[in-house]
């Protein structure tokens, strides 16, 4: 009669150990970035002076009505944004109202559109202030400008 021989299966559960430990020690987890924004002091400082006010609505077939009228395009959202604001844009206050039916792309676009046209307003400001494009200011004044005119975007949904 043959033996049958054995297989220990001890060294079998030191290998498994070591490339789990392998994995886990290279595995790279990325961190999505997500929508960046500035959240409110925790304090509130009461103000006398009325906010000008920029109503977005996104509705279930992602168009977008701004203070009442419908835009065409992003180009057309940021233009309009831009003229709203750029009167008073130390007191501009953004109000985006979605539908919960409204696409996640349509949202991002209109929250890009918020962000260009405050863009364009800081580019306004430097050119006033410091006499060239905000992109060529150092950190400090870039920092000033965007203390002065905060972007100020509040999020609601829209009820059916």
């Amino acid at each position: 009669m043959r033996k049958i021989p054995n297989i220990s299966a001890g060294s079998m559960a030191d290998i498994a150990f070591l490339l789990l430990v392998f994995f886990l020690v290279t595995t790279q987890i990325t961190e999505e970035k997500g929508i960046r924004t500035t959240l409110p002091p925790q304090e509130f400082v009461p103000s006398n002076e009325p906010a000008q006010i920029v109503d977005i609505w996104l509705n279930g077939r992602n168009e977008v009505m701004i203070n009442n009228e419908m835009t065409q395009g992003d180009n057309t959202s940021v233009h309009t944004i831009y003229t709203l604001i750029k009167g008073n844009p130390a007191k501009a206050r953004v109000q985006v109202k979605s539908h919960v039916g409204a696409s996640y792309e349509a949202y991002v676009n209109v929250y890009d559109a918020v962000q260009q046209a405050f863009h364009l307003v800081y580019e306004d400001e430097a050119i006033r202030r410091f006499g060239k494009s905000f992109q060529l200011l150092t950190a400090a004044e870039r920092s000033t400008i965007k203390k002065d005119i905060p972007l100020k975007v509040s999020e609601a949904d829209l009820v059916e």
